[in-house]
């Protein structure tokens, strides 16, 4: 027997079994949907489009953000998280998103080093508050006006 007699014998006995036809119709994809229904509730959570979370505190204790100074990352329960170690930060938000008041300045009181900030802190949008910050802040502040675009070519 070969694939086109197996294909005409299904054929005929399908117009012979038409409720059966129609039943298995409908009963396959029911058991294919069933099946992987299932075989999804039993698989693993898949962190293939990430695992955010909320860190716990032994993981805020871990990663060595009790700090007193440094930058600031976030606030915990009870107090501000301050990365005190030697790695560099990227900080990169739209404009508004409080990139300024929630960092750059908290950051700077409670900074013990020496640091450049390549902004001018008395343009932002809440000059008042960040004008009375620096001049409460024991540093000492420079500004620098800087061309808006470069005239030199290379």
């Amino acid at each position: 027997m070969n694939i086109l007699d197996l294909l005409t014998t299904l054929g005929r006995w399908g117009q012979e079994h038409p409720q059966t036809v129609l039943v298995g119709c409908g009963v396959v994809p029911l058991v294919a949907g069933l099946t992987g229904l299932v075989r999804r509730y039993r698989q693993e959570a898949s962190d293939v489009l990430g695992s955010a979370r909320w860190a716990t505190p032994r993981e805020i204790r871990d990663a060595k953000l009790m700090a007193l100074h440094g930058v600031v990352v976030g606030r915990g329960e009870r107090q501000v998280l301050c990365d005190d170690s030697e790695r560099h930060i990227l900080l990169c938000a739209p404009t508004g998103a409080g990139k300024g008041r929630g960092v750059i300045i908290p950051t700077l009181l409670t900074w013990g080093e020496s640091g450049v900030l390549p902004t001018n802190l008395l343009d932002m949008a809440d000059a008042v508050p960040t004008r009375m910050l620096v001049e409460q802040m024991s540093h000492r502040t420079l500004s620098a006006d800087l061309p808006p675009e470069s005239t030199h070519t290379v």
